[in-house]
Order: C-alpha cells, then structure tokens, then sequence
C-alpha cells in the first residue's frame, strides 16, 4: 500500500512522496490483519513499524521482532 491514492484521499496528503505516515498506518493494519509480505517504498522506516507492531501484538518484546515478515524494497531498481 505505499504511498497509494487512498491514503492522500484519507490524509489530504497530494504528494505521493509525502505518505510515509499514512503508509506506516496501513502497513500496521494490514499486519495486524494477516498480511506478512509488504511492498514498499521506504524500507527503513517500515521495518521499524512493522517491527514494533509485531512484537507488541504477538508478545515478543525482547525477542525476534521481525520474524515471519518479509519487506522487500519497491524501489530496488533505483538504487
């Protein structure tokens, strides 16, 4: 979902490049939803999202936060 239309419609952000917020929500959403593969645009800060919510929904603060999620970069072809 990075930096998808609906996320300026919600936000009332226009810049695509200007989601990364309302991005990080729907990530979290989607992960407390069932999904376990994202595509984004801004790897580190999803990571880090993703990582939080992960521990604090599946009880695993001090442990492998990241396990089970796979965030491969939409942008790797630009770098």
């Amino acid at each position: 979902v990075s930096n998808k239309r609906f996320i300026g419609d919600i936000t009332g952000v226009r810049d695509p490049e200007r989601r990364t917020a309302g991005t990080l929500g729907a990530n979290v959403s989607a992960l407390a939803l069932g999904a376990r593969i994202f595509r984004v645009h801004e790897v580190r800060p999803a990571r880090e999202a993703l990582d939080v919510a992960w521990a604090i929904l599946h009880g695993t603060l001090g442990g492998d936060a990241h396990q089970g999620l796979t965030v491969p970069a939409a942008d790797t072809h630009r770098r």
